[in-house]
């Protein structure tokens, strides 16, 4: 019996302890009224950092079988149940737009992009 509680003890402690995988990572897709994309989310040194899988706005169209663009999203960072600090890059040479991520439920996320100071609000979706 003695074993037994130390065994759950010991169980217990080491799943409270593990740093446990933040639910924004993952792959998320897009479906707006002005394009479609998928993007996956990653994470490192506590940072959050997202590439474009693919991306068609009707005009520019992407595959990340073309090639590697890099990360669009870098510098997010979570805070108060948010991911926030964000930078989004285009690769239009302007310059990087704030970017902020709140988590609506385990497969949604509400991405707030600000543009010419005025928030653009997106749903993603997250792929399967």
């Amino acid at each position: 019996m003695k074993k037994l509680f130390l065994f759950l003890f010991m169980s217990i402690t080491l799943l409270s302890c593990s740093k446990k995988q933040d639910k924004i990572i993952g792959t998320w897709r897009v479906d707006s009224q002005f394009y479609k994309a998928t993007y996956i989310i990653s994470s490192h040194n506590e940072k959050f950092y997202g590439k474009v899988v693919s991306y068609d706005d009707g005009t520019t169209q992407y595959d990340q079988k073309d090639g590697d663009q890099g990360y669009f999203l870098t510098n997010l960072v979570a805070k108060d149940n948010r991911y926030v600090n964000g930078l989004l890059h285009e690769n239009r040479g302007g310059k990087p737009q704030h970017i902020s991520i709140s988590l609506l439920n385990n497969d949604t996320l509400e991405v707030t992009t600000t543009v010419m100071h005025r928030p653009i609000i997106e749903k993603w979706i997250r792929v399967q």
